[in-house]
């Protein structure tokens, strides 16, 4: 039992970690989207 939580606790840390560099990754796209979006924007008008 004692080895079952040390890999669900190991598991869920991994699980975290990948989620919070996903969720950078995904600020980012999306920051770097509107800024070009933006500029096209600026460019037509």
């Amino acid at each position: 039992m004692q080895g079952f939580l040390d890999g669900l606790v190991r598991s869920t840390k991994t699980v975290m970690t990948r989620v919070e560099f996903g969720g950078t990754l995904f600020l980012v796209a999306v920051i770097g989207v509107l800024l070009t979006s933006r500029d096209e924007g600026d460019k037509s008008s």
